[in-house]
């Protein structure tokens, strides 16, 4: 009897400590749906001082849809009200828990928080703050959000360039930048800006993904001294040892800008479609709004398989 009873303690304590070492899953949508959020963790004040999170992309059969659905040029203020109403109801569920990635693993979760503890606390648009739950962070300015596991790639790892790497790839970014019209003279001035190195594929294929970056100063057109900054976003490939550049794409906020400029930011990479290689998950500033794009790898080129989301707006 006495070994039954300390049999069934054991059974019990066992339950509880597994139970207590089981991650939160996640909160499910009311339809079934997968939305990926962006997170912005506060590491980097220029986009928020505390956490926050927004929805990139809804995942339907297989369909990629924005948060809110275009609204028609004619609609009324009351009925984007309505429709932002809607979509905070259906995106920020009151203590929601998601699963949080980074670098395309499984790494904690996030929880909804209030939008409205104190005065001028509450985001405009679509942004909800959050506590995020990891051990994982290490200075990274954004992160991916899911209310789902489906997208864990365990075991992929991400390390930083090394020197003899910085030093091979360097030369590209500077004939990209010189091919924008930058002033020869800031080339040496070039920095790197939340550049990984990643496992594309899980099989060592090895890709370097994120931002060159120069900041310097400069005379807006009242004459004022500003700091520009100049913005190289890169996907690059090594091909028999050799780096090959399949993206880059440029922006700027000083005198270097074109009506067309877009300062590229990485979020995150994620295994979106689930084809065991990553997608290259970026937020595209414009001079007044923003928006978010997946990348997609199809053969030797990447394509945006998906924009849209952002500035708290449709779009």
């Amino acid at each position: 009897m006495f070994r039954n009873i300390f049999t069934s303690w054991i059974a019990g304590t066992a339950m509880m400590f597994f139970a207590a070492c089981t991650p939160m899953e996640s909160t499910p949508s009311a339809d079934g749906s997968v939305t990926l959020y962006a997170v912005t963790t506060g590491a980097d004040s220029t986009f928020a001082a505390e956490p926050l999170m927004e929805p990139i992309v809804v995942l339907n059969a297989g369909q990629f849809e924005k948060p809110i659905p275009n609204l028609p040029e004619n609609s009324t203020t009351e009925a984007f009200d309505q429709a932002l109403n809607k979509a905070m109801s259906r995106f920020f569920p009151g203590n929601g828990k998601f699963s949080l990635y980074i670098g395309g693993v499984l790494s904690g979760k996030v929880q909804i928080t209030s939008n409205s503890e104190g005065e001028g606390n509450n985001p405009a648009g679509l942004v909800n703050p959050v506590k995020i739950m990891t051990n994982a962070l290490n200075a990274e300015r954004f992160a991916i959000a899911a209310n789902s596991e489906q997208f864990n790639a365990p075991g992929r790892k991400t390390r930083k360039l090394t020197p003899q790497e910085e030093q091979a790839i360097l030369p590209l970014a500077k004939s990209a930048f010189g091919g924008n019209g930058v002033n020869p003279a800031l080339l040496d001035s070039i920095q790197t800006q939340a550049i990984r190195v990643y496992d594309l594929n899980g099989k060592g294929a090895e890709t370097v993904i994120g931002d060159f970056v120069i900041e310097h100063r400069s005379s807006s057109a009242e004459g004022e001294a500003a700091i520009s900054r100049e913005l190289l976003f890169v996907i690059a490939e090594k091909v028999q040892g050799n780096f090959v550049m399949r993206v880059s794409a440029f922006g700027s906020s000083g005198e270097f800008a074109t009506e067309d400029s877009q300062m590229i930011d990485l979020i995150d990479v994620l295994d979106v479609d689930g084809d065991g290689v990553f997608e290259v998950v970026v937020r595209r500033n414009m001079a007044e709004s923003y928006d978010f794009a997946i990348y997609k790898k199809q053969g030797n080129d990447w394509q945006v398989a998906y924009q849209g989301g952002g500035g708290g707006v449709a779009n």
